[in-house]
């Protein structure tokens, strides 16, 4: 399940109340960076650094991994970041984004997505007594937080972005994995 460019920019264009404005901004930032609920959730100020050619970067240790990666922060995500770093109230301390548990953004980010008009019917499939049967559904209904990483590995690859480069992004060790996410033509 993603997001179409189109049904992103119906979330970003949203207004809300402060208590869903962070919901909002939360999975926004995991649609710009294509990061994990816990990478993100784990991520503070000290994570971001300006590199030698004076571009902020975003240092994350991966949650499935050893491996450290690095992804550049761009206009969306930092402006989302420093909303937050002259508030540290609102972030809960020295979190990068407010400490909100992954039940409750994706309970609250269904609210918004609703809001936001995202809500056209989806097939999906449901076994009923093991056996599988279509069913339609609101889109809103299925998107969870894990819906911003397939919205950035789906925008990004009909942007044109090559596949190393997402796998290398998404710190996927096979690039089937990151073919597999991709949800072109749905």
């Amino acid at each position: 399940m993603h997001l179409t460019e189109e049904e992103l920019q119906m979330i970003v264009k949203l207004e809300v109340g402060e208590d869903l404005e962070r919901v909002k901004d939360y999975f926004l930032f995991g649609c710009y960076t294509g990061r994990r609920y816990s990478e993100i959730d784990n991520l503070s100020y000290s994570n971001i650094t300006t590199n030698e050619r004076g571009i902020r970067v975003m240092t994350f240790f991966e949650e499935k991994k050893i491996d450290k990666g690095n992804v550049s922060l761009v206009l969306n995500d930092k402006a989302i970041a420093d909303k937050y770093q002259f508030n540290p109230i609102k972030a809960n301390g020295k979190s990068l984004l407010p400490k909100l548990t992954n039940q409750t953004l994706n309970k609250r980010v269904k609210i918004l997505r609703q809001l936001a008009g995202v809500n056209q019917p989806t097939e999906k499939i449901q076994y009923i007594h093991g056996v599988p049967q279509r069913v339609v559904v609101s889109k809103f209904e299925l998107i969870t937080t894990h819906t911003a990483r397939h919205t950035y590995a789906t925008l990004s690859n009909e942007r044109g972005m090559p596949v190393t480069v997402l796998q290398k992004e998404l710190n996927h060790s096979r690039i089937g994995q990151t073919v597999s996410i991709w949800q072109v033509g749905q």
